[in-house]
């Protein structure tokens, strides 16, 4: 969830009314209110995650494509561009391209248990089992092995290794 305290009034109460209005699940008033801030404060993390998860819910994955890019731009040190970016790309069924883009960072943020466990649902649909499950375990070591059981319980991606994980060990 943005921050509002990043930014300086009156941005601070357009992103609260944009952040009021995408709960609501009516976007376009949010938009609208992120047009009301100034240019300066537009490429800021909180923004940029917001029209992010916007685009997403909309089904608008090449426009998330596109704000996760930027997000990347704008903090490279922060796991949120990264992980966006992919998993748009997966949504869009370039599956392979959001493995290769993700793997490449993995190493980078290897305390982020995301990371892993996308990394594990991308080599399921791609068919690299062993991948999946080097990567899933990984996950289990960052995050716990019952919380990755959790998540991963319902998760149509990892279903190739669902029977798997239910008893999966670090």
């Amino acid at each position: 969830m943005p921050h509002l305290k990043t930014l300086p009034p009156p941005d601070c109460h357009y992103l609260s009314s944009a952040i009021g209005w995408a709960g609501l699940g009516n976007f376009e008033e949010a938009e609208a209110e992120l047009e009301l801030i100034s240019k300066e404060h537009r490429r800021t993390k909180e923004i940029l995650s917001l029209l992010w998860d916007m685009k997403g819910k909309n089904g608008r994955w090449d426009q998330a494509v596109e704000i996760a890019e930027e997000l990347i731009v704008v903090e490279p040190e922060d796991p949120e561009g990264w992980i966006y970016r992919s998993f748009s790309l997966h949504e869009l069924h370039r599956t392979r391209e959001a493995w290769e883009n993700l793997v490449r960072v993995a190493n980078r943020f290897s305390d982020c248990w995301t990371i892993p466990y996308n990394l594990a649902c991308y080599a399921c649909q791609l068919d690299q089992l062993e991948d999946a499950r080097n990567w899933i375990l990984r996950a289990m070591i960052i995050e716990g092995v019952e919380e990755i059981r959790r998540r991963s319980a319902d998760d149509p991606d990892l279903t190739p290794l669902a029977e798997e994980i239910r008893t999966m060990e670090p």
